[in-house]
C-alpha cells in the first residue's frame, strides 16, 4: 500500500549505475497508514542517483499520492500497488500532513527490493549510532565472566554494541588476545570496558587500557572510582569513551573530563546502582535538563517498551545486561538462563548496603545469608568475604547451580520470558521498538478549525 507512495522516486537503472548513493529516512504521519499493519509513524528507505541533496524536502501527502501513478519518468512500479483504484482509496484516507525526507550519504549499495518489503524495519537513528556507527542503539553491557568474545562478537553482528570486560581477563597480555578473538568473530565495532574498584591489591588498570589501544580498540567503557587519569589517556589517543554513572552530579563530573556519552545507571540495574536509590525515570527525566552530552539508559530494561519509553527520555539508546546474559551465545550455563526465565522482578535483592557498596544480586541462598549477618549490625567484609567470593560467583556460571554463591541480576528479569539468539532479540527489539514509536504518534489529536 504505501510502496506506491514512494515507487514513483525510485529509478532502478540509475541505481544499480549510479557511484553516489544515498538513503533517505521517510517519516510518514497520519491516518494514511490506517489500518494497514505498518505502525502510524514509518521509516522506509529508497535510492537516488543525485550526487547532491538539500537537507530537508517536504512534500504533502496528497501531493505524493499524485505522483504515484506510471505517468511519471522511468517509475517502478510494483504490481498491484500502483492502480489508479488504490491510489484513489489512499487518497481518501490520507490527511494533509507532511512527509519529511531527510537525506544522508550511505555506502550502502542494497538490494532495493529489500528496502520496500513491508518485513524491513529502517535502523533508529540516534546520537550514539551516529557516533559509534553502529546500526541499533542497544549496548550489550558489560559483565564480570559473561561479556567474553562470543556474546560480545554476536551483540555487534546483530547491530548492537558488545563490551569486553577486561576484568574478565586475568592480565592485559590476555585482553589482547580476547580482542583478537572478538575481533576474528566480527568485523563490526564493540568496546571494553575498564571498571575501577576500590582495592587493597588495585589491578594493572593502566596496562589493560594501553593493551586495548594498541589492539586498535577505539570504544571505551569506563566505570568506577577516579576514572580521570584513564579517561585522559584514552582520550589522548582518538578513544571514544562512555562513562557509567549513578547519580547526575557524578555525570557531570565526568563530562568535564571530556567523556563522550554517559550511561546512566538507575536503581533497577543489576551490579552496583550506587547509594542514592533513584530510579532510572527520574535520573534519565533529570539528564534531558541537566547535561549536554548524549547518554544511555541502564537498569531495568529489556524489552521493547523500555527502549521507547528511554528513547522519549531523551536517551541515545540502551544498555542491557541481564536481557543479553539469557541469549544463545552468551557463555553462562543453561541452567542459569532457564532461571532467569522462570524467575520475576521479585528475585533480587541488595548485599553490601551496610558496607555502603550496594549490589544488587540474584536472591538465593547464600545472597539472603549474606543479608541477614547484615542485619544483624556492625557487620564487616571479613564477616561475609567468603560467601561472596568472586571464585564462587564465576561457578555458578559453570556448574548451573544458582544457589552455589552469587551472582549479578536486575530486576529486569520479570520482563524476560526466553532465551533467543543475539541476532534474534536484536531483531525483534527494533521492530517492536518502532512500532511502538509509531503507535504513540496516534495519541496526538489535532483539533479541527471551525
Amino acid at each position: 500500500m504505501l510502496q506506491s507512495l514512494f515507487d514513483c522516486v525510485f529509478d532502478e537503472g540509475l541505481c544499480k549505475t549510479s557511484p553516489n548513493l544515498y538513503e533517505a529516512t521517510l517519516l510518514v504521519s497520519g491516518d494514511i497508514l490506517a489500518p494497514s499493519p505498518w505502525p502510524r509513524l514509518a521509516s522506509f528507505c529508497f535510492c537516488t542517483s543525485y550526487s547532491e541533496v538539500s537537507a530537508t524536502h517536504q512534500i504533502s501527502v496528497p501531493r505524493a499520492i499524485d505522483q504515484c501513478g506510471p505517468s511519471r519518468r522511468n517509475p517502478r512500479v510494483a504490481s498491484g500497488t500502483g492502480d489508479c483504484a488504490q491510489r484513489t482509496s489512499l487518497r481518501r484516507r490520507a490527511r494533509p500532513q507532511a512527509v519529511a525526507c531527510v537525506f544522508r550519504q550511505s555506502h550502502l549499495r542494497p538490494d532495493p527490493l529489500h528496502f520496500f518489503s513491508p518485513s524491513t524495519t529502517m535502523p533508529i537513528s540516534t546520537a550514539l549510532t551516529n557516533l559509534l556507527h553502529i546500526r541499533t542503539p542497544f549496548v550489550g553491557a558489560a559483565m564480570q565472566w559473561v561479556s567474553v568474545p562470543r556474546l560480545v562478537a554476536a551483540v555487534s553482528n546483530a547491530g548492537g554494541l558488545g563490551v569486553l570486560t577486561a576484568l574478565t581477563q586475568p592480565n592485559p597480555e590476555a585482553l589482547r588476545q580476547a580482542i583478537r578473538e572478538t575481533r576474528s568473530l566480527t568485523s563490526k565495532p564493540f568496546g571494553v570496558n575498564i571498571t575501577l574498584l576500590p582495592s587493597i591489591n588495585p589491578p594493572d588498570y593502566a596496562g589493560y587500557a594501553r593493551a586495548a589501544v594498541e589492539e586498535g580498540v577505539r570504544i571505551f567503557e569506563t566505570a568506577g572510582n577516579n576514572p580521570g587519569k584513564i579517561i585522559k589517556y584514552l582520550k589522548e589517543n582518538g578513544c571514544i569513551v562512555i562513562h557509567k554513572c549513578t547519580t547526575i552530579r557524578h555525570a557531570k563530573s565526568a563530562a568535564k573530563h571530556g567523556v563522550d556519552v554517559l550511561s546512566i545507571d538507575g536503581f533497577e540495574c543489576a551490579g552496583h546502582p550506587g547509594e542514592d536509590d533513584i530510579g532510572g525515570l527520574v535520573l534519565l527525566a533529570r539528564a534531558a535538563k541537566e547535561l549536554d552530552i548524549p547518554y544511555i539508559a541502564s537498569g531495568g530494561i529489556a524489552d521493547a517498551r523500555g527502549i521507547a519509553a528511554a528513547l522519549a527520555l531523551g536517551a541515545a539508546g540502551v544498555n542491557m545486561g541481564t536481557r543479553f546474559m539469557c541469549t544463545v551465545e552468551s557463555p553462562i550455563h543453561h541452567n542459569i538462563k532457564q532461571k532467569i526465565v522462570d524467575s520475576s522482578e521479585q528475585d533480587t535483592t541488595h548485599i553490601f548496603r551496610t558496607l555502603h557498596n550496594t549490589a544488587r544480586v540474584f536472591k538465593n541462598k547464600v545472597a539472603q545469608e549474606v543479608v541477614t549477618i547484615e542485619r544483624r549490625g556492625n557487620a564487616k567484609f571479613e564477616d561475609i568475604r567468603d560467601l561472596v567470593s568472586g571464585a564462587r560467583g564465576r561457578i555458578v556460571y559453570e556448574n548451573g547451580d544458582p544457589d552455589y554463591g552469587i551472582w549479578t541480576a536486575g530486576i529486569a528479569m520479570g520482563l524476560i520470558t526466553d532465551i533467543p539468539t543475539c541476532e534474534a532479540l536484536i531483531s525483534r527489539l527494533e521492530k517492536e521498538t518502532e512500532a511502538i514509536i509509531g503507535n504513540m504518534a496516534a495519541l496526538v489529536v489535532t483539533k479541527a478549525k471551525l
